[in-house]
């Protein structure tokens, strides 16, 4: 077995640092080479450039690792053509036969990297930082181990692929169920070859024996507690701190080291979240605000505190509803 080592990135590749070419060469539609200005047209491994660029400052070629050297620093992608790299990426130029390892090393490096940004007043690092930054390097053993990180990576993006296809099948199915229902043999109705089954409604064609209520009349909201600032913790010292942050996009809540407040002090026993509340997004100031109303049910092993900006539904007949049916409805 081949010992463990490591090297600088300097050691094994040349480094080529962004520059911002003249706003003016830039366009959708002109001439030139692609051009990336940072990471945000990064894919899976790939980059999908938006603009071109005809009078090209820096160039990455064929194969060069891209690594975003401003936030998040340590985001990377591959160059499969010649392209541009603005001031937000640097080129890392590895020789052709170590370019598979190398993607793997700078990746399951790149963290430390970022450590390192968080240093800074302004979140990036220099080119000085991207050289002397230590990856794993195992000489001959490297082609190796990069086929089976490859073919491990390789069965990712179909299981990916597969879990992508589903997630558009149950949205389809999810708004087919809820907006016509099934008929007493269980099948789906249909709106278009039996009209007759449906009636007009606020929120458009429904089964008859359905009806639309409001929101107001069926819950209210009960809203979140303004919990001391100064006694808020990234460690453990007291129960999870609810923020939005915690609320998928993509559904339920996750608690990572990035996303997890706690709470050091003492609190209201009433804002103590029981398992079973149903919990929504209030207030969201991401940009895209991509979880604003998210629902969901809590289900959680641990004493999770009801923030502000978190909304707490409380049914008026809690008879008339399923909590779980509610949430799917919300969402």
């Amino acid at each position: 077995m081949t010992a463990k080592t490591t090297a600088p990135v300097a050691e094994k590749a040349k480094v080529l640092m962004g520059q911002s070419p003249p706003s003016s060469a830039c366009s959708e539609n002109g001439d030139g080479l692609p051009f990336i200005q940072g990471n945000a047209e990064f894919g899976r491994r790939i980059p999908s450039p938006r603009l071109h660029c005809s009078a090209p400052t820096r160039i990455a070629e064929a194969g060069d690792l891209l690594l975003s050297v401003r936030a998040p620093v340590g985001e990377l992608n591959q160059a499969m053509d010649r392209i541009v790299i603005g001031r937000g990426l640097s080129a890392l130029r590895f020789q052709p036969v170590e370019q598979q390892f190398a993607w793997h090393a700078v990746k399951y490096a790149a963290p430390a990297l970022n450590r390192v940004a968080q240093g800074s007043t302004f979140v990036a690092v220099s080119r000085e930082d991207v050289e002397r930054f230590h990856i794993p390097w195992h000489g001959q053993a490297n082609p190796r181990i990069a086929a089976v990180l490859d073919t491990v990576d390789e069965a990712i993006a179909k299981t990916e692929a597969v879990v992508a296809k589903l997630r558009q099948v149950r949205a389809g199915l999810l708004h087919d169920l809820l907006a016509c229902g099934l008929d007493p043999h269980d099948q789906l109705r249909d709106p278009i070859a039996h009209p007759e089954q449906f009636h007009d409604s606020p929120l458009g064609l429904i089964p008859k024996d359905w009806s639309s209520v409001r929101l107001a009349d069926e819950a209210e909201i009960q809203h979140g507690y303004a919990f001391d600032g100064r006694r808020f913790t990234d460690k453990p010292l007291g129960p999870t701190l609810l923020v939005p942050g915690n609320f998928h996009r993509g559904g339920g809540l996750y608690f990572t080291g990035e996303n997890t407040k706690y709470y050091a002090g003492d609190y209201p026993p009433e804002t103590a979240l029981s398992n079973g509340d149903m919990l929504i997004v209030m207030t969201d100031l991401s940009p895209m605000t991509l979880i604003l109303g998210r629902t969901v049910l809590l289900n959680e092993a641990f004493t999770v505190l009801h923030n502000q900006r978190i909304g707490k539904f409380r049914l008026k007949r809690p008879s008339d509803w399923n909590p779980a049916f509610f949430v799917t409805l919300m969402r």
